[in-house]
């Protein structure tokens, strides 16, 4: 439980902006292109990308595994 306590703060610290793109997302965390978009398909899309909060709760529940 820690460590997801863990993850989701340094989620928040290192996501500052509103919205990201997959293409954002993966240079920030590091990601491979296909695990990024395989990980994020789900997560709705605005005109500017994909909203913080969305991306937080992905990356925070996806751990659960």
């Amino acid at each position: 439980m820690t460590y997801k306590i863990e993850l989701k703060a340094t989620l928040e610290r290192m996501l500052g902006n509103e919205y990201y793109s997959i293409e954002e997302l993966t240079n920030l965390l590091g990601l491979k292109e296909r695990l990024a978009y395989k990980t994020f398909r789900k997560v709705k899309q605005y005109s500017e990308g994909m909203k913080r909060e969305d991306k937080i709760s992905i990356d925070y529940y996806s751990h659960d595994r």
